[in-house]
């Protein structure tokens, strides 16, 4: 049963609030006076077609909005309840809204709904007749319901249809578990087809960290080249390299040990960074070594293997 109806921003209608009581309830009027309007706003409540030619002119949106009177355990409060927008008890209130541009929102009991739900919460309220399409004799599910009725199987066509969503939920979960065993056999076979792959490669205890090593070493080999040939070019093919400076300082201060005994643990030291850096750019344990003087000569001092060098400029003056 409706009791209130406000509307809002339709058409010629600014502003206009009906409450309705027991019993029967009439509206008249002259022509032109609204009626067809307060029909019109009622249609839209229960799902009917809107469009921007509805809003009142000089208005952003117009409002509708209606309460309904609603008894417990009948078909459309079972309906609220299994879609999730039951109200307050024995109370039903439906909202729309429709802006410029002919869009419409719908709201059941506060909670947002498509106009599909605002429709199928129409059918079971209303009926307007002289509009063929919100007549109950018309609807499949009002002749179900008098079909049911006359032959007294009201209890059993509820327990078919409660059989029949029981059966459809169930079917939507086995349905879920054939797609997730498809999934999962899919992801066997590509596990199984890896183990294969790595079986046939008889990888040895270690041997993947090797790999990943020398891919590394590989990926960044211009890096480690250029970074090799600066450091052979630091120690020992650069002007004052530290090599040499190892080895000058080295004989000068092993001459002077003669004099100071102490000094003699000095060269060990430098001897020993000497050869310890001599060997850091990976060179031969085995070198030449230059007569007097004690000073290191560039061309002593074999290159890395692994190092190829491109033809060295003259640091010579040119003759004037």
């Amino acid at each position: 049963m409706l009791r209130a109806l406000d509307v809002s921003n339709l058409v010629l209608i600014e502003k206009a609030s009906l409450e309705l009581g027991e019993g029967f309830t009439c509206l008249t009027g002259e022509t032109g006076a609204g009626k067809s309007m307060l029909v019109d706003a009622i249609e839209l409540l229960v799902g009917g077609r809107a469009d921007a030619g509805l809003v009142r002119e000089g208005a952003e949106r117009a409002e509708l909005s209606a309460e309904f009177e609603v008894e417990d355990k009948t078909p459309l409060a079972d309906w609220l309840v299994e879609a999730d927008l039951a109200g307050d008890p024995g109370t039903l209130i439906v909202r729309r809204s429709i802006d410029r541009s002919g869009r419409s929102r719908c709201f059941i009991n506060g909670h947002a709904a498509t106009l599909a739900q605002l429709k199928s919460a129409g059918e079971h309220l209303i009926d307007i007749h002289g509009q063929h399409e919100h007549q109950s004799l018309l609807r499949p599910a009002a002749q179900r319901a008098l079909l049911d009725a006359h032959a007294a199987a009201e209890d059993l066509a509820r327990q078919t249809g409660d059989a029949y969503r029981d059966w459809k939920r169930l079917q939507a979960v086995a349905e879920e578990a054939e797609k997730n065993f498809a999934q999962r056999e899919v992801e066997r076979s590509d596990l199984h087809a890896s183990a294969s792959d790595l079986k046939k490669l008889s990888l040895r205890e270690g041997e993947w960290q090797e790999v990943s090593a020398e891919h590394t070493r590989l990926q960044h080999g211009s890096s480690l080249l250029g970074g090799a040939q600066s450091a052979l070019e630091a120690l020992a093919e650069a002007d004052g390299a530290a090599l040499g400076q190892l080895a000058a300082v080295a004989n000068r201060l092993k001459a002077l040990s003669a004099h100071d005994d102490r000094l003699k643990s000095v060269v060990e030291l430098l001897e020993s960074a000497e050869a310890q850096a001599s060997e850091a750019p990976g060179w031969s344990s085995t070198r030449r070594r230059c007569a007097a003087p004690r000073r290191a000569s560039k061309r002593c001092m074999p290159r890395p293997a692994n190092i190829v060098c491109g033809p060295r400029r003259s640091r010579r003056k040119p003759p004037r």
